[in-house]
């Protein structure tokens, strides 16, 4: 999914984050297990100045519960 909206830039598996430049955006998604059947997953999207870009970040996460 990340690919597809973005540039990945880091895929860290060992520490489930994945960094994708989308649009303007800098977008870290986290992935940390909480039981056999459950993860957690965070996405933020940041601009260059370090603001928040709330309807990025909701495009990549409800992109990712679409393909679960």
């Amino acid at each position: 999914m990340a690919k597809e909206m973005g540039l990945v830039t880091l895929e860290d598996r060992s520490h489930g984050r994945i960094h994708v430049r989308v649009e303007s955006a800098n977008v870290t998604i986290t992935v940390k297990p909480m039981t056999q059947q459950a993860v957690e997953l965070k996405v933020r999207a940041r601009n260059q100045f370090l603001m928040p870009e709330i309807e990025i970040a909701q495009a990549v996460y409800n992109g990712i519960l679409e393909r679960l």
